[in-house]
């Protein structure tokens, strides 16, 4: 086992694994040019493959699931917040921060598109004795300075 814990597997086999999703395409150029124009993210009871849409055939990287880990994209600070949003979809209570949330993606998808460098989230896993549960907290990137928030939340 690697210490980073990413392996990878084959295009082809990576292929293998999606074509049940892609029934309906029966052209190999067709599945190609899907290929080229899609991030795929696949989720495992094992982990997640996850493939950027470059046309290049590249082994597809997979990051296993850490033991003791749920095993969920939404951090479990946010999982309550969607159950509630799934029960009433309409409700729309929004968090405290949710402006400021909203300047910081709006921020960070003008930097991607525009080609700039973003620095990346961090994953921070808590050690704790005796083995019990280890905390993961998100760690995100500072976008934009306190004033440039300011001047973009307007309440």
């Amino acid at each position: 086992m690697s210490v980073s814990k990413i392996w990878q597997i084959s295009y082809q086999n990576f292929k293998k694994l999606i074509n049940p999703s892609f029934a309906g395409v029966e052209e190999k150029e067709d599945m190609d040019a899907i290929m080229a124009r899609t991030h795929l993210i696949v989720i495992t009871d094992n982990g997640i493959y996850h493939r950027l849409a470059p046309t290049s055939k590249d082994p597809v990287p997979f990051i296993r699931w850490e033991d003791g880990m749920p095993k969920d994209l939404l951090d479990p600070s946010q999982q309550a917040i969607f159950k509630a949003y799934k029960m009433d979809p309409h409700s729309k209570i929004y968090l405290l921060s949710y402006h400021e949330d909203m300047a910081w993606s709006q921020e960070f998808l003008r930097k991607v598109l525009n080609g700039e460098t973003v620095p990346r989230t961090m994953t921070v896993i808590h050690a704790s004795g005796f083995g019990m549960h280890r905390q993961a907290v998100p760690v995100h990137p500072r976008l934009l300075s306190e004033e440039r928030v300011r001047v973009k939340v307007k309440q």
